[in-house]
């Protein structure tokens, strides 16, 4: 992993960040929102994060690390907070709300994902902030939805996998349905809203007009299924569950265990499958008549996956995948999480990078770059996560607020400012 200090050492160039000078105001929570405004924060954008003085957002004690949960910083919030400022404010108090207010002024993105409705009643919604900036993109996402019947229903990640039909096709052939194995009914949300912001920013700036976007996940569930539901709208074919096999009905692709692990291949296409046949040492098979497309090779897909199965566990996943890719047969090693985090190519890439000695946790915190470059250039985050309201002095400061007005503030619990070397969580 690149390591990276807090501040710029200006050793290096910096990379172009192509949303310098555009301001977000943050009101998101847990992952979906929190992770759109990441990879704006990435791009260049300042991304102020707005949290309750009292807890902040639910994520800072999600984890597998009871320490870091305990400080606020878990490992579910950290992956998504570095590069942002967290200003806490209690909404619910008259001038808090007016110092959110101001800031949404003075904004081009406001992102939120309250329930339909909380916004509006604390006049926060899209024609209060309209009215105070009329240029300002405003990003609502919620499970279902801002109309319809089902609008008013909770949603979290699960639920959205169910009702979405993406646990319907995710599990073992013949087996119950599952969930994926991330939360990616919030994830796809999150990269959904990230298109739908950037495009009402530029219509923004091409009109000086903003907009209001309304993102479901249920909506973003069904553009990640996007080829599932083309299929069934045009010819009523509905998906069947394939496990680790592909998609396609083809017995040339999928999983197959080795003498140390697991291989996928994809041998779809005719050449690739001539390929493959050749590079396993099995060339008859290309004779097979059960095995052609044109007679008979869907029906007979599984007895081709047994032979393929057989002769795979003659080698490592590695060597497999290695003597097929150098004949343009796509393959490779199926990785554990281990596995990834060390790979060559994403070591090669600059995919991860590192905060040294983070405050608020006195340890190192490693992170997730925004998977794409710029320029030839990794977007890295230009801060570490902070810790809850340490940016409320900073950026209230640069409002105008004299330091007595924000130690009135402060004393109230209308706002939280942390403290250099503050650990509480509470």
């Amino acid at each position: 992993m690149t390591t990276i200090s807090p501040a710029a050492t200006g050793e290096s160039p910096q990379p172009y960040r192509p949303l310098q000078g555009i301001r977000v105001v943050d009101l998101t929570h847990v992952l979906s929102g929190p992770l759109c405004t990441y990879e704006l924060a990435l791009m260049g954008a300042e991304v102020i994060k707005i949290e309750s003085p009292g807890a902040g957002d639910m994520y800072r004690r999600l984890g597998s690390d009871d320490q870091l949960n305990a400080l606020g910083m878990g490992t579910s919030y950290l992956g998504a907070a570095a590069g942002k400022k967290s200003v806490a404010l209690d909404l619910k108090d008259a001038q808090a709300l007016d110092i959110v207010c101001k800031l949404v002024g003075n904004a081009d993105i406001l992102m939120q994902n309250f329930r339909p409705g909380v916004a509006e009643r604390l006049g926060l919604g899209y024609e209060d902030c309209h009215k105070l900036n009329p240029r300002l993109v405003y990003c609502a996402i919620s499970g279902f939805g801002q109309t319809g019947p089902y609008r008013d229903t909770p949603a979290v990640d699960h639920i959205v996998q169910g009702v979405s039909g993406m646990m319907a096709v995710t599990g073992a052939r013949n087996g119950p349905p599952a969930r994926v194995g991330y939360a990616a009914a919030d994830t796809a949300t999150g990269l959904l809203s990230g298109i739908a912001v950037l495009g009402g920013l530029v219509g923004a700036i091409r009109t000086g007009q903003g907009c209001f976007l309304d993102v479901s996940m249920l909506e973003a569930c069904l553009v990640a299924q996007a080829t599932i539901y083309y299929d069934y709208l045009n010819t009523g074919h509905i998906a069947p569950r394939v496990g680790s096999d592909v998609m396609a009905k083809r017995g040339s692709g999928g999983t197959f265990e080795t003498d140390d692990g697991y291989l996928v291949v994809s041998a779809l296409s005719q050449d690739a499958f001539e390929h493959l046949c050749k590079t396993i040492g099995r060339a008859e098979l290309l004779d097979d008549p059960r095995f052609k497309v044109n007679a008979g090779g869907l029906k007979y897909a599984a007895e081709l996956r047994a032979i393929l199965a057989e002769s795979f566990r003659g080698g490592t996943a590695a060597e497999w995948a290695r003597k097929l890719a150098a004949r343009g047969v796509p393959a490779g090693v199926l990785n554990e999480v281990p596995q990834v985090a060390a790979h060559p190519q994403l070591a090669s890439r600059g995919a991860f990078s590192s905060f040294k000695n983070v405050p608020g946790i006195g340890r190192d915190v490693h992170l997730l770059n925004a998977g794409f470059q710029v320029n030839g250039q990794q977007l890295r985050p230009d801060r570490p996560p902070p810790m809850l309201g340490a940016d409320t002095r900073e950026v209230l400061s640069a409002m105008g607020y004299a330091p007595e007005a924000i130690a009135a503030l402060a004393a109230r619990g209308a706002i939280r400012c942390a403290q250099p070397g503050d650990s509480s969580a509470a």
